[in-house]
C-alpha cells in the first residue's frame, strides 16, 4: 500500500501489491518491481528457476487489471503464479482457485524444469 517514497520507485496498483527487490551482496538495490492488480495481492513463496529467473507464488483478490492479465477471481483469494526473468519482468502468469481462499506456501524447482507447488485451500464443493 506504499506509493513512491524513500527506496520504493513505483506506485501500488491497488490495495496491496507484490514488491520484489533484488539486492547485490552489499545490500544495494539492483532492481525492483511492484506487481499487482486493482485489489489486494501478496507474495507467499519464491524460488529460483532453472533459467536463473524467478518463480513467485502469490495470492490475489484482484480482477483482471494492471499487471494481472489472467483469470479473474474464482473466490475470495486465488493462487497467482508468476515467472519473472532475471531483471524482474513478468514472462508468464497463471491463476488457479476455488470458491474461497487458496494459497501456496512452498515451491520446488524440479530437475526437468517443472515446478511443484504446495499450499492449501478453504474452497468447498458446492452441490446444487
Amino acid at each position: 500500500m506504499s506509493n513512491i517514497s524513500v527506496d520504493k520507485t513505483e506506485n501500488d496498483n491497488g490495495f496491496g501489491d507484490l514488491w520484489i527487490l533484488k539486492l547485490d551482496y552489499l545490500g544495494n538495490i539492483e532492481w525492483q518491481n511492484t506487481i499487482g492488480g486493482s485489489a489486494g495481492d501478496g507474495i507467499q513463496a519464491m524460488e529460483i528457476a532453472n533459467d536463473e529467473g524467478y518463480i513467485i507464488s502469490g495470492n490475489s483478490s484482484s480482477p483482471l487489471s494492471f499487471d494481472k492479465t489472467i483469470s479473474s477471481n474464482y473466490g475470495m483469494g486465488d493462487i497467482w503464479i508468476l515467472k519473472l526473468d532475471t531483471l524482474g519482468n513478468i514472462q508468464w502468469q497463471f491463476g488457479i482457485g476455488g470458491n474461497s481462499y487458496d494459497y501456496v506456501k512452498s515451491i520446488i524447482t524440479l530437475t526437468n524444469g517443472d515446478y511443484l507447488f504446495g499450499g492449501g485451500s478453504a474452497s468447498v464443493l458446492l452441490e446444487l
